[in-house]
């Protein structure tokens, strides 16, 4: 049975062949990075060492589809209970009330927000949906930064066991985020879906999701 030592010279670029092969995804080397130093220790083995078939539920429960394992029984799995949750969201653009300070147009997100088990309808106002987004966290004392931000178009192949349906998942977006709290700790987040903006946003809400306190 193959096995990767962890902290072994080629890791990532092993690591980084799995996660496009397995799941069509061709991520920053540094959401890799962050990967290989997030593996969960009950996911390495004696002397760090992992075993390369768990790599793309590992992947995928870290930063896309946050879902947990019913013990041994890796055909069973359940959600784990949402931090962060963005729903029924609308995006507008409007002429800016205050053009003197350069913009011509604005954007605004209105939508509900779950933190932790609260309900939020809110609105965030920014330049365009991400920095409405971050603007609409930090209304609620979320503050948070975008360090990067990058789209692509991919097929997506989730693992069997954290399928969501049977649908297609050809020319799907995908989006790589990276974001920063007030304390500068950082996370990634994934987002997929067939609007490039849809992605956007789930990939921030899954980085600061990643940010909160357990």
């Amino acid at each position: 049975m193959q096995v990767f030592k962890v902290s072994s010279s080629g890791t990532t670029r092993h690591i980084r062949w799995i996660i496009k092969q397995k799941l069509g995804l061709d991520p920053p080397q540094a959401l890799i990075n962050e990967f290989i130093n997030n593996l969960p220790e009950s996911e390495i083995e004696l002397e760090k060492l992992v075993f390369p078939s768990k790599i793309p539920t590992l992947f995928c429960k870290l930063y896309i589809n946050p879902k947990v394992f019913d013990g041994d029984d890796k055909t069973s799995c359940k959600p784990i209970k949402k931090k962060l949750a963005l729903s029924d969201y609308q995006i507008a653009d409007h002429e800016n009330p205050s053009p003197g300070d350069g913009r011509k147009q604005i954007s605004a997100l209105t939508g509900h927000l779950e933190v932790q088990g609260q309900d939020f309808w809110t609105q965030g106002i920014g330049d365009g949906p991400m920095d409405c987004l971050i603007e609409l966290l930090s209304s609620i004392g979320l503050v948070m930064q975008l360090l990067e931000h990058q789209v692509a178009i991919v097929e997506y192949r989730p693992p069997d066991q954290l399928k969501e349906d049977t649908s297609s998942s050809e020319g799907m977006m995908v989006a790589y985020v990276k974001c920063s709290d007030i304390s500068s700790y950082t996370a990634w987040g994934i987002g997929i879906d067939e609007n490039p903006v849809d992605a956007s946003l789930k990939a921030l809400i899954r980085a600061v999701t990643s940010l909160m306190p357990a």
